[in-house]
């Protein structure tokens, strides 16, 4: 399987309460998925599109698991 390819993504600085789920190979805002909990839950932040000019995760299998 093929990895799926992020043609651009929006940098990311994270608060210290958060963590990297998915990062990109690159530098440290490299970051496609943040998870932050808040109250009882958690937030997760993608930081790329589901257009294709972005990414072609969007035709990949794993992306509706994102």
């Amino acid at each position: 399987m093929n990895e799926p390819r992020v043609f651009r993504h929006f940098p990311l600085e994270l608060s210290s309460n958060s963590r990297v789920v998915v990062a990109i190979v690159g530098g440290p805002q490299d970051i496609l998925v943040a998870e932050k909990s808040l109250g009882r839950g958690k937030v997760v932040l993608f930081t790329s599109s589901a257009n294709r000019d972005w990414t072609d995760m969007v035709v990949h299998p794993t992306y509706p698991i994102l």
